[in-house]
């Protein structure tokens, strides 16, 4: 499955509208962590931004189920978990020649994230 990042990026008027009923794998795909990417592992990605969702949680940010429509703790949570421990680097490193990398395309990776967040808390 590949998605065209271009028809998304380029607009800049990306709205969680347009990954609002994608599935996880849709999400990581956009994200760049496609289940046959030969370089990036979709499993590891996906378990480790469940476990920094569950893990800010623990700290103590509960986090309200997406429905509710106060969001800034998930929007929180997404963006602490790019720059916390290099993960922006780690799983978008400008260096990999990859469509998306941290810090350069922040915006366009914190949307996804808070959209992978979103669904798991439905």
């Amino acid at each position: 499955m590949s998605i065209n990042r271009k028809l998304i990026t380029n607009t800049m008027s990306f709205e969680l509208e347009d990954l609002k009923d994608a599935s996880i794998e849709k999400i990581c795909a956009y994200l760049g962590y496609e289940r046959e990417h030969r370089t990036r592992n979709l499993a590891v990605f996906v378990a480790a931004t469940k476990s920094w969702f569950r893990r800010f949680e623990k700290l103590g940010t509960s986090i309200p189920p997406f429905k509710t429509g106060k969001m800034v703790e998930a929007w929180t949570c997404a963006r602490n978990f790019l720059s916390t421990d290099n993960q922006g680097e780690k799983y978008w490193p400008i260096d990999r020649g990859s469509d998306l990398s941290w810090p350069r395309d922040k915006k366009m990776l914190v949307r996804p994230l808070f959209q992978m967040l979103s669904s798991w808390l439905i």
